[in-house]
């Protein structure tokens, strides 16, 4: 009988200090198996999105072009207006000079 009183008394023991040193809602657990998920979320609209980007970078280099294509007829429009001043010159000079030789 003293021997029943001291096993259950070990036996309250270890169960008490199992019980109340758990926190409230935890559980005790052993021997768990670990299980990797990996998630991958699909956006449907990532194919569309590839082909908007696609287009804006062409309509982008498109502009870059034609910007360039600007500048460079500008410069030929300003240099072509140099030269036709000068020619204008040359030609009011030539046309005094053969009035005044009359």
């Amino acid at each position: 009988m003293k021997r029943v009183a001291i096993a259950l008394g070990v036996l309250g023991l270890i169960g008490g200090i199992t019980f109340f040193g758990m926190k409230p809602g935890e559980v005790s657990v052993t021997n768990q198996v670990h299980e990797v998920i990996k998630e991958i979320t699909v956006n449907p609209l990532d194919e569309q999105i590839k082909q908007r980007e696609a287009e804006l970078s062409a309509k982008y280099e498109k502009i870059k072009s034609l910007e360039a294509r600007v500048d460079v007829l500008k410069a030929e429009r300003e240099r072509l207006d140099t030269e036709i001043t000068s020619l204008n010159t040359e030609l009011a000079s030539f046309m005094i000079a053969t009035t005044s030789k009359r």
